[in-house]
Protein backbone atom coordinates (compact mmCIF):
# COMPACT_ATOMS: atom_id res chain seq x y z
CA UNK A 1 0.00 0.00 0.00
CA UNK A 2 2.85 2.26 0.57
CA UNK A 3 4.41 1.87 -1.83
CA UNK A 4 1.30 2.57 -4.09
CA UNK A 5 0.40 5.89 -1.71
CA UNK A 6 3.76 7.58 -1.39
CA UNK A 7 3.77 7.80 -5.52
CA UNK A 8 0.63 9.19 -5.57
CA UNK A 9 0.98 11.90 -2.72
CA UNK A 10 4.18 13.32 -5.10
CA UNK A 11 2.10 13.33 -8.06
CA UNK A 12 -0.67 15.56 -5.88
CA UNK A 13 2.07 17.54 -4.65
CA UNK A 14 3.54 18.33 -8.12
CA UNK A 15 0.81 18.87 -9.89
CA UNK A 16 -0.70 21.33 -7.09
CA UNK A 17 2.54 23.28 -7.30
CA UNK A 18 2.33 23.98 -11.30
CA UNK A 19 -0.02 26.52 -10.36
CA UNK A 20 1.16 29.71 -12.43
CA UNK A 21 0.62 33.22 -11.05
CA UNK A 22 -0.17 34.42 -14.71
CA UNK A 23 -3.26 32.35 -14.52
CA UNK A 24 -4.71 34.17 -11.67
CA UNK A 25 -7.66 35.87 -12.93
CA UNK A 26 -7.18 39.23 -13.40
CA UNK A 27 -10.84 40.18 -13.59
CA UNK A 28 -14.17 38.78 -13.81
CA UNK A 29 -17.06 40.65 -15.19
CA UNK A 30 -20.75 39.52 -15.42
CA UNK A 31 -24.22 40.35 -15.91
CA UNK A 32 -27.31 38.88 -13.83
CA UNK A 33 -30.56 38.41 -15.34
CA UNK A 34 -33.46 40.31 -14.84
CA UNK A 35 -37.49 39.90 -15.88
CA UNK A 36 -37.13 40.70 -19.24
CA UNK A 37 -34.88 39.83 -22.10
CA UNK A 38 -31.18 41.15 -20.31
CA UNK A 39 -28.15 39.65 -21.53
CA UNK A 40 -27.21 37.40 -19.03
CA UNK A 41 -22.89 36.47 -19.31
CA UNK A 42 -19.53 35.55 -17.39
CA UNK A 43 -16.39 36.91 -18.64
CA UNK A 44 -13.12 36.27 -16.68
CA UNK A 45 -9.78 37.65 -18.40
CA UNK A 46 -6.82 35.79 -16.76
CA UNK A 47 -3.24 37.80 -15.95
CA UNK A 48 -1.89 36.22 -19.21
CA UNK A 49 -4.24 37.32 -21.58
CA UNK A 50 -6.55 34.01 -21.65
CA UNK A 51 -10.51 34.68 -21.74
CA UNK A 52 -13.08 32.33 -20.85
CA UNK A 53 -16.74 34.00 -21.84
CA UNK A 54 -19.49 32.23 -21.26
CA UNK A 55 -23.01 33.34 -22.40
CA UNK A 56 -26.31 32.52 -21.26
CA UNK A 57 -28.83 33.90 -21.78
CA UNK A 58 -30.33 36.52 -24.40
CA UNK A 59 -26.58 37.16 -26.05
CA UNK A 60 -25.77 36.48 -29.35
CA UNK A 61 -22.66 34.44 -28.32
CA UNK A 62 -24.29 31.87 -26.89
CA UNK A 63 -21.82 28.97 -24.52
CA UNK A 64 -18.42 28.83 -23.69
CA UNK A 65 -15.84 30.57 -25.31
CA UNK A 66 -11.69 30.84 -24.90
CA UNK A 67 -10.04 32.72 -26.47
CA UNK A 68 -6.85 35.59 -25.77
CA UNK A 69 -5.85 38.89 -26.00
CA UNK A 70 -3.14 40.64 -27.19
CA UNK A 71 -0.24 42.00 -24.62
CA UNK A 72 -1.06 45.04 -25.77
CA UNK A 73 -4.59 45.17 -25.45
CA UNK A 74 -3.95 43.77 -21.78
CA UNK A 75 -1.49 46.82 -20.78
CA UNK A 76 -4.37 48.66 -21.70
CA UNK A 77 -6.92 46.92 -19.51
CA UNK A 78 -4.44 47.08 -16.67
CA UNK A 79 -3.69 50.85 -16.73
CA UNK A 80 -7.57 51.09 -16.89
CA UNK A 81 -8.14 48.99 -13.97
CA UNK A 82 -5.16 50.73 -12.00
CA UNK A 83 -6.12 54.26 -13.01
CA UNK A 84 -9.94 53.19 -11.86
CA UNK A 85 -11.04 54.00 -8.21
CA UNK A 86 -13.35 50.88 -7.43
CA UNK A 87 -14.60 51.34 -4.23
CA UNK A 88 -18.41 51.75 -4.93
CA UNK A 89 -20.85 51.15 -2.20
CA UNK A 90 -24.30 51.06 -3.30
CA UNK A 91 -26.27 53.98 -1.16
CA UNK A 92 -29.63 51.61 -1.20
CA UNK A 93 -28.06 48.07 -0.51
CA UNK A 94 -31.22 46.88 -1.90
CA UNK A 95 -31.31 45.85 -5.93
CA UNK A 96 -33.98 45.83 -7.46
CA UNK A 97 -35.39 42.04 -9.28
CA UNK A 98 -36.17 43.41 -13.01
CA UNK A 99 -32.98 46.03 -12.95
CA UNK A 100 -29.91 43.00 -13.72
CA UNK A 101 -27.02 43.73 -11.38
CA UNK A 102 -23.34 44.06 -12.88
CA UNK A 103 -20.66 41.67 -10.77
CA UNK A 104 -17.10 43.17 -11.02
CA UNK A 105 -14.46 41.01 -9.27
CA UNK A 106 -11.14 42.86 -9.24
CA UNK A 107 -7.78 42.79 -6.99
CA UNK A 108 -9.89 40.57 -4.07
CA UNK A 109 -13.06 42.55 -4.29
CA UNK A 110 -16.11 41.73 -5.32
CA UNK A 111 -18.32 44.95 -6.63
CA UNK A 112 -21.89 44.31 -7.44
CA UNK A 113 -24.41 47.25 -8.35
CA UNK A 114 -27.03 48.03 -10.63
CA UNK A 115 -26.24 51.71 -11.45
CA UNK A 116 -21.97 52.47 -11.83
CA UNK A 117 -21.22 54.81 -14.04
CA UNK A 118 -18.02 55.44 -12.33
CA UNK A 119 -17.57 52.27 -14.15
CA UNK A 120 -18.77 52.88 -17.69
CA UNK A 121 -15.23 52.64 -19.43
CA UNK A 122 -13.64 49.90 -17.70
CA UNK A 123 -17.20 48.22 -19.03
CA UNK A 124 -17.11 49.40 -22.46
CA UNK A 125 -13.88 47.64 -23.09
CA UNK A 126 -14.85 44.69 -21.35
CA UNK A 127 -18.11 45.07 -24.12
CA UNK A 128 -15.45 45.48 -26.68
CA UNK A 129 -13.43 42.67 -25.57
CA UNK A 130 -16.87 40.36 -25.69
CA UNK A 131 -17.74 41.98 -29.32
CA UNK A 132 -14.30 40.64 -30.66
CA UNK A 133 -14.44 37.21 -29.88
Amino acid sequence: MKKILIPFVLFLMACSSQKKIDNDPLIYYAKTRCLGKCPVFDLTIYNNGSIVYNGIENVVKKGIMKSSISSQKLTVLKDSLINLKLSVKEPNNKLKRDIPSTIIKYNGSTYKFQHGNQFKNIINELNKIIDSL
